[in-house]
């Protein structure tokens, strides 16, 4: 018998779609070597389709048969279902000879992953009502979460100005100054500060060697006296090293200019 499910709407237990009730119970039957087999199919249209809604259910059931591969396997499953449902789309970028993406696309997919992720894990801890209605409507609850996550994504980018340069020298402005030095506190007062933090990070991360190593060294707090000293040059070599640093961090953290 499977289970039924605890969460409650006017009182009464959510209860699953009877040919998803239907399709547990033949599933329930058969090995879970050849269930994980039928759900790797993904092709809807398909006479052995798993429903992504019994997919999680066999998921959930996994913390009462242990984490063996076969339940493993299903969870990359549903994995790979949920990063399908908020997909992330080649775009033609200027300045780029590839097509690129969306820097907001790919936040809300990372957002959306993580949050279904979050509640898989408080399931197996106790169980999770949240995650009752993905089994009665998947692609809604889905759909749902990923709403949420647009808009959490989009108040973000809202909330961050552009940054902006003074002049053609490409001296750092303010808010620039500001960003940077940000990363030298450890207070992360939201979600969005975070999934910013890392987007900063994952920009400098990303720059050459050499003005990589004179941000970093920025950070540690040293002046460009001491940073032209450290590195055996003269301080406009490391001026310029900061200024193209910047305009690559600038760049990278602008929203594409998707045309």
């Amino acid at each position: 018998m499977i289970t039924p499910l605890k969460k409650l709407k006017d009182g009464v237990p959510y209860t699953r779609p009877p040919e998803i009730e239907q399709a547990l119970e033949a599933l329930s039957k058969l090995p879970i070597e050849e269930v994980v087999r039928r759900a790797s199919t993904t092709d809807s249209k398909d006479a052995e389709f798993v429903p992504s809604e019994c997919v999680l259910h066999f998921v959930r059931k996994s913390k009462l048969n242990g984490d063996s591969a076969p339940y493993c396997d299903l969870f990359v499953i549903l994995r790979k279902r949920v990063v399908g449902a908020v997909p992330v789309f080649d775009r033609r970028v200027r300045g780029l000879t590839k097509p690129g993406n969306s820097i907001s696309e790919t936040d809300a997919q990372e957002l959306v992953l993580q949050k279904f992720q979050e509640l898989l894990c408080l399931d197996r801890a106790q169980y999770e009502e949240r995650l009752d209605f993905y089994e009665v409507r998947f692609n809604s609850a889905l759909a749902a979460l990923r709403v949420t996550a647009q808009r959490s994504v989009t108040r973000r980018e809202s909330y961050l100005e552009p940054m902006q340069y003074d002049g053609d020298t490409l001296a750092l402005s303010g808010e620039m100054e500001k960003a940077i030095a940000h990363l030298k506190t450890t207070n992360y007062t939201s979600e969005e500060d975070y999934l910013y933090r890392s987007r900063l990070l994952a920009a400098i991360k990303s720059l050459p060697p050499a003005e990589r190593q004179v941000i970093e060294l920025l950070l540690q707090g040293n002046t460009l006296v001491t940073i032209a000293k450290l590195l055996g040059c003269v301080e406009q070599t490391v001026r310029n090293r900061r200024n193209r640093a910047h305009a690559t961090i600038r760049k990278m953290m602008q929203e594409e200019d998707v045309v």
